[in-house]
């Protein structure tokens, strides 16, 4: 009786069981019928919005953030509240969410909603989405119409947008910042360097000063996968020298050597047979070297571990005048010659373009950590009356750091850092008159480096009757002021410096082991030590063998 009674239960528990699960089924496929009537009632599309992102809301109340260019599926002509009837029912991912009407749309074209971007900072409209080719120049803080984009990234941003003004039409880059105009009013203000100013250069406080977006506890650009050095002892290599690119290596081998910066365009010593150049400079000279030698040799440095830099000497240019004599600075109607070369304009934006794109050729067929620019300036002395070509009315300081914008625009997003040479005429009034202006530089470059050769100090400076005779304190007075000027420059860049590696053109004074690392010993000292390189401009193996020990810590 009692087994009976057991198992007549145990029956019924399992009827009751399995009419429950009958009914849970029964429950889930009226629910899966009717989500799919739900969905044949539905079409495609896409959630929009003038910002990367939106907020939508599921039955509950809770909020789900997602990017714009999202598909859902929109329930045809079903309104929520009647009292709200641009609310409508989406799914996504099978989950029911309530969105206004307005952010969905039936394209991804459609869905980048903004109608005006800002300016930050000084921009070049490019031509077209290579991005390289500039169309014009606009200044910082000028609204823009939106009139297009060319993709969306994963976060819902945009890669570049096409844009219009009186100017014409155009791209910009879709940095998020450009939509937010309050973001742009709090660009920093020049105010700071009222007093730095020359007839001739330009005013400090004119330059649009910005902020980097440095990584949190660095003073670098974070550009993931190329990391620099926290300190570059770098060997100069001129385009002649790259065929012996073995010993060179060997030779940095056996000291603290762990960066090399090479030459790509030194005025008319041209590296390699660059097609950049037949392109933009078929007058220029031929390449020292092949293409494919050239790379041989930029690709033993690099799989030896070494960081590599690129140098491109820019507004110097003999070959490039002969191609485009509309560029060249001249006087008295004739093109204005000092130190041996015709000069390109500093406001010509295609002499921009041409150096930027060798730029962009050195880092995407040779793999360079960083291009250099040298000769980003005038000539030291112009005389009254030179015709500048100044096709945007600038001052000559505001062209030379619009250029490094420029080139720091396109370079980051190819990967590479940019640093700017500069002669470093720091003491006084120290906006020069050819166009070159410590803070300004800094603020816009990655890495910036003075040229405090001591043999290119006179007499009597820095207080020292023969400063080349005397280089650990004729640095070490040069560096106190050269951290001063960082220290009151908004985002400095690091500071690289250039070293005398070969003996006194003046008076043949003999730099040896002592008067090298006496340079490099007055920088670190004065805590200026974020790298050196050597200048020699035949980079004789002879000569830095003979002080190699000096870049030993």
């Amino acid at each position: 009786m009692k087994i009976r009674t057991k198992i007549i239960l145990v029956v019924i528990l399992l009827a009751m069981v399995g009419g429950l699960g009958y009914a849970y089924y029964s429950y889930k496929e009226q629910k899966r019928i009717e989500y799919e009537m739900w969905l044949n009632e539905t079409e495609p599309r896409y959630l929009a919005n003038d910002r990367p992102q939106l907020t939508i809301t599921d039955e509950e109340g809770n909020e789900l953030t997602v990017i714009r260019g999202t598909e859902v599926q929109y329930k045809i002509n079903k309104t929520v509240d009647e009292e709200h009837p641009e609310k409508k029912e989406i799914v996504l991912n099978d989950v029911l969410y309530y969105v206004d009407e307005s952010y969905l749309v039936n394209d991804v074209a459609s869905c980048v909603t903004e109608k005006v971007m800002y300016t930050e900072k000084p921009e070049e409209v490019f031509l077209n989405t290579g991005m390289l080719e500039i169309a014009y120049s606009i200044n910082k803080n000028i609204p823009v119409e939106i009139i297009g984009f060319n993709q969306l990234n994963e976060d819902g941003t945009v890669d570049i947008y096409k844009v219009k003004s009186e100017l014409g039409e155009g791209y910009l880059y879709g940095d998020p910042y450009h939509l937010d105009y309050e973001y742009v009013e709090r660009s920093l203000d020049g105010s700071r360097y009222a007093e730095h100013a020359s007839d001739e250069g330009g005013e400090a406080k004119d330059i649009p000063y910005y902020p980097k977006y440095v990584k949190e506890g660095s003073d670098l650009v974070d550009i993931p996968g190329n990391e620099m050095p926290d300190v570059c002892k770098t060997l100069y290599l001129c385009a002649e020298s790259i065929v012996d690119v073995d010993k060179y290596i060997e030779l940095a081998n056996s000291c603290g050597i762990n960066a090399f910066v090479i030459d790509v365009k030194d005025g008319e010593a041209i590296a390699y047979d660059s097609p950049t150049i037949q392109k933009y400079s078929p007058s220029s000279n031929k390449g020292v070297n092949t293409f494919e030698a050239f790379r041989s040799a930029v690709k033993k440095i690099n799989d030896a571990g070494y960081y590599t830099i690129a140098r491109i000497t820019v507004f110097k240019d003999d070959g490039f005048v002969k191609d485009h004599p509309d560029t060249v600075i001249t006087y008295k109607g004739k093109p204005y010659e000092y130190n041996w070369s015709n000069w390109p304009s500093i406001f010509n934006r295609l002499v921009w373009e041409y150096n930027v794109a060798l730029g962009v050729e050195a880092v995407e067929n040779f793999g360079f950590n960083e291009i250099q620019f040298d000769y980003v300036r005038c000539p030291e002395y112009i005389p009254t009356g030179t015709d500048m070509k100044n096709t945007y009315n600038e001052s000559r300081i505001e062209a030379v750091t619009k250029f490094v914008y420029y080139a720091t625009d396109v370079l980051h997003r190819k990967g590479a850092y940019v640093s700017v040479d500069v002669f470093g005429e720091l003491v006084g009034g120290y906006v020069t008159q050819y166009g070159q202006y410590w803070c300004a530089l800094s603020n816009a470059a990655d890495v910036i480096s003075g040229m405090p050769y001591p043999d290119h100090f006179l007499e009597g400076d820095y207080g020292l009757a023969i400063p080349w005779k005397e280089p650990y304190t004729l640095m070490w007075n040069w560096s106190y002021f050269a951290r001063e000027r960082q220290e009151e420059t908004y985002y400095p860049a690091r500071m690289r410096t250039w070293i005398q590696a070969y003996n006194s053109y003046k008076d043949g004074t003999y730099y040896g082991y002592d008067k090298v690392r006496a340079q490099i010993n007055a920088l670190t000292d004065n805590g200026v030590n974020q790298g050196y390189m050597t200048w020699n401009g035949s980079s004789s193996l002879d000569k830095y063998r003979d002080i190699k020990d000096a870049f030993n810590d």
